[in-house]
């Protein structure tokens, strides 16, 4: 069984295929619990996740004789939120994985000849040094 994983909002197009019989004649059909759709291709345009499950595509031919002949194959359609998108480009894009901590500790005198002390702290990216200051 095939696994067909998408994201939400995008539209769905899947193409099912068989060797026609004899007769040539083929019928195609898609079918879900409460759903089916005529054709070889299965269209779900702007997916929701509620479409999400397993899709069967059958095929008829009738015989000469009268019988008919069937096949079919699922596939299982996975419809994924948005923010479970994993392969998304993120060139374009600043992410910060943890953040750092800088502390810096500035003593000096004021005019009265009072010592002081001030602590500062700075968020700073990943990929930057720690800077101390004396």
């Amino acid at each position: 069984m095939s696994r067909r994983n998408i994201i939400e909002g995008r539209d769905l197009s899947v193409y099912c295929t068989a060797t026609p019989g004899n007769p040539t004649s083929t019928t195609f059909y898609w079918t879900n619990p409460g759903f089916r759709q005529n054709g070889s291709t299965l269209q779900l345009p702007n997916i929701q996740r509620t479409s999400s499950g397993t899709y069967r595509c059958t095929t008829e031919n009738n015989y000469n004789n009268g019988e008919k002949g069937t096949d079919s194959q699922s596939m299982i359609v996975n419809v994924q939120d948005t923010a479970d998108e994993t392969n998304k480009d993120l060139s374009n894009y600043t992410t910060i994985k943890e953040q750092q901590e800088h502390t810096e500790r500035i003593k000096g005198r004021q005019i009265l000849d009072q010592e002081y002390s001030r602590i500062c702290k700075h968020v700073i990216s990943e990929k930057s040094s720690v800077l101390k200051k004396k």
